[in-house]
């Protein structure tokens, strides 16, 4: 029976030009890295605070080996 791990990141937007924005290449880099040590991703929500900033949610899993 394969057996998974889980990771959960919240990503906020950084202040650019005078408002808040998602750096969508950074993000692309970020799971290219995640990725590579074999995190998959396998969903994303956008959320909102109850002040209004929105933000990311991204859930993750990779394989762990049998022991």
């Amino acid at each position: 029976m394969k057996k998974f791990e889980y990771k959960i990141e919240k990503i906020k937007p950084t202040l650019g030009m005078m408002k808040l924005k998602f750096d969508f290449v950074e993000m692309e880099s970020m799971l290219t890295g995640y990725g590579l040590k074999g995190w998959e991703l396998v969903g994303a929500e956008k959320d909102t605070t109850p002040s209004g900033q929105e933000f990311f949610i991204l859930f993750l899993k990779r394989e762990v080996s049998e022991s």
